[in-house]
């Protein structure tokens, strides 16, 4: 494979944890808008400032939650992407139902190679897209 073990486990650890991360998203959106701080954050620049509380909080938001909210995206554009397909079912047993190789070969009817073959296939597009989405760099 062209990628190294590194971000390809970075890569499945987001597919694995797809679940947890869309609701620790839902949490921190939530968190950040019951608070009270209407503040920006000392990082943020001064020609985006606002004297409206709700857009302030959107703005928040968006920044403090761009990086989980961009992986969620992702996974979700991925399983999109192979709707339909034999990568679909593979991607539900692998990583949503996390059942193990022989169970997913054996409902699969596929050969340890093909296996191998269509996580690195799912892998490698989610790399791809992970750089057009800003997630990785090369």
């Amino acid at each position: 494979m062209i990628i190294d073990r590194k971000l390809k486990n970075r890569i499945e650890s987001h597919f694995y944890n797809n679940q947890k991360e869309r609701a620790r998203l839902d949490e921190l959106k939530a968190g950040i808008a019951e608070s009270q701080d209407y503040s920006f954050p000392q990082a943020m620049s001064k020609n985006r400032e606002t004297p409206d509380p709700t857009a302030r909080k959107a703005i928040i938001i968006e920044e403090e939650t761009k990086e989980l909210a961009g992986w969620v995206k992702l996974v979700d554009y991925v399983v999109k992407k192979f709707a339909g397909t034999l990568y679909e079912e593979f991607i539900a047993m692998v990583y949503t139902e996390k059942l193990p190789r022989l169970r997913v070969q054996y409902n699969l009817c596929i050969s340890y190679t093909t296996y191998y073959e269509k996580r690195e296939d799912i892998i490698l597009y989610a790399a791809l897209k992970a750089c057009e989405f800003g997630l990785i760099s090369v």
